[in-house]
C-alpha cells in the first residue's frame, strides 16, 4: 500500500482587490495520488495586514469570500492557507498569497 503524499496548494490569482467591491480567493489542493476533496481540511489564516474582523475566514473551504469594506485601502495582506489529509493530519501544506488592496474610486455626488 502507498502512502498518500501531502497536497500541494495553488492559488488563483486575484488581481487587483478593490475595497469597495467584494473579493473571492479560490484555491486548490493538487494531489500526487487519489484524493478527494471530502478527505481534505482547508484551515485559512491571516498573516499580515490589518486585522480582518469577523469569522470570514473560518470557512473550512478551499475558497473565502472577503466582503466588500472589510479590507483596508492602501493595505497589504498575506492569508495563509494550511491543508490537510482527515485520513493522516501528518499529511499536511501550507501555502501563502499576498495581495494589496486599492484605494476606492471617488464618485461626485
Amino acid at each position: 500500500k502507498r502512502s498518500v503524499p501531502a497536497p500541494r496548494v495553488e492559488f488563483e490569482p486575484v488581481g487587483i482587490v478593490q475595497v469597495d467591491a467584494p473579493t473571492h480567493i479560490k484555491a486548490h489542493a493538487a494531489f500526487s495520488l487519489c484524493a478527494s476533496q471530502e478527505e481534505v481540511i482547508f484551515e485559512w489564516t491571516q498573516t499580515a495586514g490589518p486585522a480582518i474582523n469577523g469569522p470570514i475566514l473560518s470557512t473550512g473551504k478551499s475558497s473565502v469570500l472577503l466582503p466588500a469594506y472589510s479590507l483596508a485601502p492602501r493595505s497589504t495582506y498575506a492569508l495563509a492557507l494550511q491543508v490537510r489529509l482527515k485520513s493522516d493530519p501528518s499529511k499536511t501544506s501550507t501555502s501563502e498569497i499576498t495581495f494589496r488592496v486599492a484605494q476606492a474610486d471617488l464618485i461626485p455626488v
